[in-house]
């Protein structure tokens, strides 16, 4: 995946936008509950909804979940290995 982080858009690798990231709150990863046992995603306590980490998901597992939901929220670390900064 591909992230601008002047203008916060995410795009897979092939250019198609998946998804412009903003949080209205400005929450930051840490202060969030855990969701889940393996502790990758995470609650927002502001808007209750689930933040997902996206260091273990490719392309086609973010536009699946931005299919179910085009709210989704996910969390994008610069030194990920599959996040390239354009």
């Amino acid at each position: 995946m591909k992230f601008n982080p002047k203008t916060k858009n995410l795009y897979t690798d092939s250019g198609q936008k998946i998804k412009q990231l903003n949080c209205p709150k400005n929450v930051q990863w840490e202060t969030l509950g855990f969701e889940d046992a393996n502790f990758k995603n995470r609650l927002c306590f502001h808007c209750d909804k689930s933040i997902i980490d996206t260091e273990n998901l490719n392309d086609i597992d973010l536009l699946n979940l931005i299919k179910e939901d085009e709210h989704t929220c996910f969390k994008i670390d610069f030194n990920q290995e599959n996040v390239i900064i354009i």
